[in-house]
């Protein structure tokens, strides 16, 4: 078996795991070999490919992650590097932006709230803010 065949079986056994397709006994076991330095990817491929049994070729779950895997492998490096750090940038400057522009309508909102109301209450009672205000510029006097 050349190394290409080697490598799909490996990829193929992967995504068997993934989808849940091979025996969790074995997965089980083939994970407790990882740290003791044990493990053998070729006949865990084997092995798993083997329990998962026809399912493995058949299933358009593996087909459709296999084909996602290929596309990020392809845009990863379009990822990193001065491009990648360029569209992260961007992102954030745009989720900064939406976060600025959110709170500005938020605050503008709850302001006219506010002032029809001062309006209201001026206008049916006859209430005075001048004292209010007044007392604020006072107190902040008083800090400086």
């Amino acid at each position: 078996m050349d190394q290409g065949q080697k490598a799909a079986r490996r990829l193929l056994a992967g995504l068997c795991i993934e989808a849940k397709l091979a025996d969790r006994k074995i997965i089980q076991r083939w994970q407790e070999t990882v740290p003791q330095g044990s493990f053998d990817p070729d006949a865990c491929a084997n092995e798993i490919l083997e329990s998962a049994g026809e399912a493995a070729e058949q299933n358009s779950q593996i087909l459709a992650r296999a084909g996602g895997l290929e596309r990020d492998f392809l845009m990863m490096s379009q990822q990193t590097g001065i491009r990648g750090a360029s569209r992260r940038a961007k992102r954030a400057g745009k989720g900064f932006m939406a976060y600025a522009l959110a709170n500005l309508i938020a605050i503008g909102a709850y302001s006219l709230v506010v002032g029809a109301l001062m309006v209201l209450l001026r206008y049916h009672y006859g209430w005075s803010y001048d004292g209010l205000i007044d007392g604020a510029v006072s107190w902040v006097q008083n800090l400086l």
